[in-house]
């Protein structure tokens, strides 16, 4: 693709993906497709990779095809490397690896490809996908088993990054996780409740509570309801995951983390 003004639309269309998918608009498949459909007639750009790697997500998280989204995403990353795609390379890479092939892939395998999105989003000025790839990386991490105290010492780093930068969706939503860890390691007064060093649970609510914010309160249910299995608190657990175990897969399509509990 040569032509400067389709490549501005494949990026406009690349960034309404993104706003998209966090308010949860019915919009989300018409603008993928329609990327698609751009690139096989005119050809490839930089913003090809990040439209493959967004049919993964579609595939995986909404019509539950893992085979399917993980085709989709190897293909985004054989774009990337053939492009050399610096402007997106942090946002492919993010996505392939956060919310398309963990579905098929091991946990461990996510760790350092995400690590590679953060690096790549800082020094290209792609903050944006470079704290959602952190923050995953630390979602991914405690599924794989890391260190409690290592991932509680990340999160209190990279939630001041993430704040300096004004990413304050992604800074909240790694509060969440924070206070998790702080809960698991006995740094709290109740094990189950998220309020402490990281967060207060009541104000949490009340900002997760807007519906511009369904994905906090998505995540906010998850962590909660992870809690109550790991510390006994089984019939409140219950009673989370058979009455928001549905909305959890609907608000954040793709990651595994929430969908598995």
């Amino acid at each position: 693709m040569t032509d400067a003004r389709r490549i501005e639309n494949m990026k406009l269309l690349d960034k309404l993906s993104t706003y998209c998918y966090l308010a949860d608009n019915d919009l989300l498949p018409l603008v993928i497709f329609r990327s698609l459909k751009w690139t096989f007639r005119y050809g490839l750009c930089d913003y090809a990779p990040p439209a493959f790697a967004t049919i993964g997500v579609i595939l995986t998280g909404i019509l539950f095809d893992l085979q399917g989204g993980s085709t989709y995403g190897k293909h985004a990353l054989l774009l990337m490397e053939k492009l050399g795609c610096k402007a997106t390379e942090s946002r492919t890479l993010f996505v392939v690896h956060s919310l398309v092939l963990p579905w098929t892939r091991p946990a461990q395998s996510m760790l350092r490809p995400l690590l590679r999105s953060y690096e790549s989003g800082l020094q290209t000025g792609a903050t944006e996908s470079a704290m959602w790839a952190i923050y995953h990386y630390i979602l991914i991490a405690f599924q794989a088993g890391r260190s409690l105290v290592a991932l509680e010492a990340d999160c209190r780093a990279y939630v001041k990054q993430m704040q300096d930068f004004k990413r304050y969706t992604i800074s909240s939503m790694c509060q969440l996780t924070w206070q998790m860890m702080l809960n698991l390691i006995g740094r709290s007064e109740n094990t189950t409740v998220l309020t402490g060093e990281a967060m207060d649970q009541e104000e949490c609510l009340e900002v997760a509570g807007r519906p511009e914010n369904h994905h906090l309160l998505a995540m906010f249910q998850s962590h909660q309801t992870t809690l109550c299995a790991i510390f006994g608190e089984h019939e409140l657990g219950a009673d989370l995951a058979i009455s928001k175990g549905g909305d959890l897969a609907k608000r954040i399509p793709g990651c595994k983390y929430h969908q598995v509990i």
